[in-house]
């Protein structure tokens, strides 16, 4: 399974999860046409474009690096990234906690 996450600032958005990774790709090139020719100032827009996914705030590290994530866009404000979950995979609340609270678990 795979999970399509986008992070604006230090706030994480579930955007979906697919079975199938080029479907998770189509999603992920429409999620980032959000911030195709936005500043920095206007990251509001984003957010608002967001706010109907499931949300997690980042109180850790800012970009997240992990060998299972396994496509990625990171430009530092808006960040975007398909992680594989697998049978040896916490799931995408162990991951939630993760951004949340640091711990060791990830550091892979």
């Amino acid at each position: 399974m795979y999970i399509l996450i986008t992070e604006v600032n230090r706030i994480g958005f579930i955007i979906d999860s697919y079975t199938n990774i080029e479907d998770a790709k189509v999603e992920f090139y429409k999620i980032r046409k959000l911030g195709y020719g936005r500043t920095y100032h206007e990251i509001k827009y984003i957010l608002e474009r967001l706010s109907g996914y499931k949300r997690y705030e980042i109180l850790n590290e800012r970009i997240f690096y992990n060998k299972s994530v396994v496509y990625e866009i990171y430009d530092g404000e808006f960040n975007t990234f398909i992680l594989k979950l697998g049978s040896s995979w916490p799931t995408i609340d162990s991951f939630i906690k993760e951004r949340e609270f640091q711990t060791e678990l990830f550091l892979d």
